[in-house]
Parts: C-alpha cells; sequence; structure tokens
C-alpha cells in the first residue's frame, strides 16, 4: 500500500505558517536536501524532540515591501498558502501587530483544522530584513464543533534582501496537528522516513505559489516603505 503523501505533509505541518521555540533555539546545522529546483530548495533535520523539521529556501526579484504586502494581504492567502482554506483578521493590534484565524482543510477522513495566531512583523534597522513571527492563541476566541482547534503554533518567515532587485525568502518549521492523532504516530521512525521523502510538497508548493502571487500588481508598492 502506497503511503498517502497529502496526509503525511498535512499531518507533519496542519497550520498556517508552523514552527515551535524549539526550531529558533536550534543552531543552523545538519541540514539535509529533501528536494527542490533551481527556484526552490527544500531542506529538513531532525530536532532533539524527534520532530522532523523543513526549511524551504527561495529568491525572488522583488522588494521586500511586495512581501509585506503579500502577507498582509489574507484574504488572499488560500491561492498561494498549501492547504489554507480561510484566512481572516480577528483584531488589528497595530500595524506590525494583529490576531488571525486560519481554517486548514484536511483529506477525509480526518476534519479541518483552524487555528489561533498573534502575528508580529520585525524589521532590522540596518539590513532591512524582515521577519515575521506567529504564535498560536488557541484560546483567544471559542472552538467551535466544525474544527479542530491546533493548540501549539509558533511561525517563522524570513526576507533577507540580497541586493536592490532581489530578496532571499526563508520559511521553516514543523507541527502537530492536534485532535486525535496520537503523537506516537508522527514520531514513529517509520513515520519520520516518510516525512523525510515527502515533507518537501508542504514549502516547495507554498514558495513555487508565493513567486508568482507576489508579482501581481496589486502587491507592488509606489515607495519601498517596508514594514512601515
Amino acid at each position: 500500500m502506497k503511503p498517502n503523501i497529502d496526509l503525511i505533509t498535512l499531518l507533519l505541518v496542519a497550520s498556517l505558517l508552523l514552527g515551535t521555540a524549539e526550531v529558533l533555539a536550534q543552531s543552523e546545522t545538519d541540514w539535509h536536501f529533501a528536494e527542490g529546483d533551481e527556484a526552490v530548495q527544500v531542506y529538513y533535520r531532525t530536532l532533539p524532540s524527534g520532530n522532523v523539521e523543513f526549511k524551504g529556501i527561495t529568491t525572488v526579484n522583488i522588494s521586500v515591501s511586495s512581501l509585506v504586502l503579500l502577507f498582509r494581504d489574507l484574504e488572499n492567502m488560500p491561492n498561494w498558502v498549501y492547504r489554507a482554506k480561510n484566512v481572516t483578521e480577528l483584531k488589528e493590534v497595530s500595524n506590525k501587530e494583529r490576531y488571525m484565524y486560519a481554517i486548514h482543510s484536511m483529506p477525509f477522513p480526518f476534519r479541518d483544522r483552524d487555528s489561533v495566531i498573534l502575528s508580529k512583523i520585525e524589521e532590522d534597522p540596518v539590513t532591512h530584513e524582515v521577519t515575521i513571527f506567529g504564535k498560536g492563541v488557541p484560546r483567544y476566541i471559542p472552538e467551535t464543533a466544525d474544527y479542530v482547534r491546533v493548540e501549539a503554533i509558533e511561525s517563522f518567515w524570513q526576507f533577507h534582501p540580497v541586493d536592490d532587485k532581489q530578496v532571499r525568502i526563508t520559511f521553516q518549521g514543523y507541527g502537530e496537528p492536534g485532535g486525535s492523532i496520537p503523537s506516537s504516530i508522527y514520531r514513529s521512525q517509520v513515520f519520520r522516513w516518510l516525512v523525510e521523502m515527502y515533507l518537501w510538497r508542504l514549502p516547495y508548493t507554498t514558495l513555487s505559489n508565493l513567486r508568482i502571487e507576489v508579482l501581481k500588481t496589486r502587491y507592488q508598492p509606489q515607495s519601498d516603505t517596508s514594514t512601515k
């Protein structure tokens, strides 16, 4: 019986932009090439917890401001973020901080997931590198009977200006989908092997779609204001 590749990917990352504090604390070592082409490259490594983490990288001829505008357009996210069914804003705290609600489609027989994320944007004043962090706040709004709430989320996206015309994008993370799926399944040796074989599809698909979406006219600012 062939493994369900889509399910393997979804079990690994059931949310919009996933990662954890463990990811941020890990050193930049032990990465192994998983899959990719000239446009998008995907790597993986095993964390101390036994989870398998991915990192997707691509470089786009665009400004950081265009990428920030793309990420602020929540309504359009389902058109490029893998398995994002709907994304809405719950509350804007400031121009750089807001609460978001996302619904993520899952294949039968699993129920769709939802998540509540506090998103923050930070910009290095010297390098103009922009990092988007997201932290799960599952109790911010009540759960509904229609979806399974994703409990633990921290996100990590980074936009690094290579020069005046190019930006290197890094999408990094891993996740646990919540619900009734036993942690022993996605932490088993066999499952980690399957993840290493197939998890590249999530970051690869998302980054490939991003490369197309960010070039659309509505994401081209009149002036490069970055996160302002």
